[in-house]
C-alpha cells in the first residue's frame, strides 16, 4: 500500500524480477529515466536490477499486489 503523495524515494535495485497489479488507485513507476503511469487494473513486470521508484502522486491510497523472485526479505 502506498499512502497519498508518497514514494519509495530512492531508486531501488536488486537481483530478480517483480510482477504486480494495481488493485486500487494510480502509481507512477520510474525505471531508469522513464516514468510509467499505471491505473487500477494495470499490471507491470520489472527486471529489478534496473533502478526503480514507486510514486503515488494522488490524494488517495494506492494498493498493489506484487510478487518478487528471488525472495528479497
Amino acid at each position: 500500500m502506498y499512502q497519498p503523495n508518497s514514494s519509495t524515494e530512492e531508486k531501488i535495485a536488486h537481483e530478480g524480477e517483480e510482477i504486480g497489479t494495481v488493485i486500487e488507485g494510480k502509481i507512477l513507476i520510474r525505471i531508469d529515466e522513464t516514468t510509467y503511469l499505471l491505473n487500477q487494473g494495470d499490471s507491470y513486470v520489472i527486471d529489478t536490477i534496473r533502478p526503480h521508484t514507486f510514486i503515488n502522486p494522488t490524494d488517495g491510497v494506492t494498493r498493489i499486489v506484487s510478487a518478487h523472485t528471488p525472495t528479497t526479505y
